[in-house]
């Protein structure tokens, strides 16, 4: 499950297993602005809330391994609470997060 959309849906430990949670990454900026996040019921009855980041990694021309560099930068869209528990259905869904909360606990998830 992706750590940011968790904490948006804040959704009841009993539902949690019929929430599936995908995200597309985006290198071109074009692509990602033109993303939507979504939320849908899947053909097993599973909600799939699909999530969209667009990612800048540092150009290092002294790197030439494998392995991409950590983004220096990230940009994500997801849905609000609302919108997974439209689709999800009702519970105990705990406090929604604005931006500032989440970027707070995705840092000290790091």
């Amino acid at each position: 499950m992706s750590v940011p959309q968790e904490q948006v849906a804040s959704v009841p430990s009993d539902l949690e297993h019929n929430l599936l949670i995908t995200n597309q990454i985006y290198e071109d900026q074009q692509a990602f602005e033109s993303s939507k996040p979504s939320v849908i019921k899947d053909l097993e009855g599973r909600t799939v809330a699909s999530t969209t980041a667009k990612i800048n990694r540092p150009n290092n021309a002294a790197d030439n391994s494998l392995t991409a560099e950590s983004a220096d930068e990230m940009a994500t869209k997801m849905n609000n609470q609302l919108a997974i528990k439209e689709v999800l259905g009702n519970g105990q869904y705990g406090v929604m997060l604005n931006c500032k909360e989440l970027n707070q606990v995705c840092s000290i998830n790091d």
